[in-house]
């Protein structure tokens, strides 16, 4: 069994429906019909919108990774938290215990004088 044509690649964005006006003057989209439906995939890259052309034959596996990419990122976001949630965690008991340390020290020291 050959999984790797079975995989779904992630992709960024999602499929969109257009419907288009040709511009010729006799044409039925002059009066509403508009040619189409047309598929696309519609992503951002930094402060641009991307934006290519779907088979109608190839949408529902577009959508389908479109899908698959919304689901890791949202994971990963949440997985992202969760470790700033445990860093500050792990960040507050080394600063409990350095506190406490140095009380102990202080203490030990202050026995020590007064012997």
């Amino acid at each position: 069994m050959n999984y790797e044509s079975e995989s779904i690649t992630p992709l960024k964005g999602e499929v969109c429906t257009q419907y288009t006006r040709c511009g010729k003057t006799g044409c039925r989209c002059r009066t509403g019909q508009l040619h189409g439906p047309y598929y696309y995939r519609i992503w951002r890259e930094g402060a641009k919108v991307r934006k290519i052309y779907v088979r109608e034959a190839d949408v529902d596996r577009v959508r389908e990774a479109c899908a698959t990419y919304r689901e890791l990122d949202k994971a990963l976001r949440e997985l992202r938290a969760r470790r700033q949630e445990l860093t500050q965690s792990i960040r507050r008991s080394c600063r409990a215990s350095d506190n406490l340390v140095k009380r102990v020290k202080g203490e030990q020291s202050g026995l020590d004088v007064n012997r």
